[in-house]
């Protein structure tokens, strides 16, 4: 695990460095977006599905990821959101989340963010994906690409998700 100093002198240097609870969203979105070139990605290889397993990729058309490297990895200080769940994005998940001022469907070019329609794979939030479930919305985890600490966040088993998988 890297020390928040690490992680700071690797950020973007335009903007000014603040924990992450006191980040803008705009600027959340930034370091999402530019994440990629700016963290090492050293812990990908040690990231695990929740099965325990290496994760598989989620998709990298569109680049999805809290790093943008197709996988749903996270770290412990940066990822507020828990980028951790890889689902199959449906139309009524996307206009459930829309409802939730969480848009997911409209492109967002200031942000890389290409915006997502039915049929797409993607890296969501955890709890986002559990108040959709909760309100009857689903859409369905890929077990294989969804990381393990998923389990942990929503207080659910393996058996749990699978419920809700492909």
């Amino acid at each position: 695990m890297f020390s928040r100093r690490i992680i700071a002198s690797l950020r973007a240097p335009t903007l000014p460095i603040r924990p992450p609870s006191k980040l803008t969203v705009n600027q959340h979105r930034y370091f999402a977006l530019h994440r990629q070139s700016t963290m090492p990605n050293s812990h990908a290889s040690t990231q695990l599905n929740v099965y325990g397993e290496p994760m598989s990729t989620c998709c990298t058309n569109p680049m999805t990821g809290f790093f943008r490297t197709g996988s749903c990895e996270t770290d412990e200080v940066n990822d507020v959101g828990i980028h951790t769940v890889c689902v199959r994005i449906t139309s009524a998940f996307l206009d459930h989340q829309k409802e939730l001022g969480n848009d997911l469907k409209t492109p967002r070019k200031e942000f890389g963010f290409p915006g997502l329609k039915d049929g797409d794979r993607w890296c969501v939030c955890a709890r986002r994906w559990k108040q959709s479930i909760d309100d009857g919305v689903v859409a369905k985890v890929i077990l294989q690409s969804t990381h393990i600490k998923t389990l942990r966040v929503l207080g659910m088993s393996v058996q749990d998700l699978q419920q809700y998988s492909e």
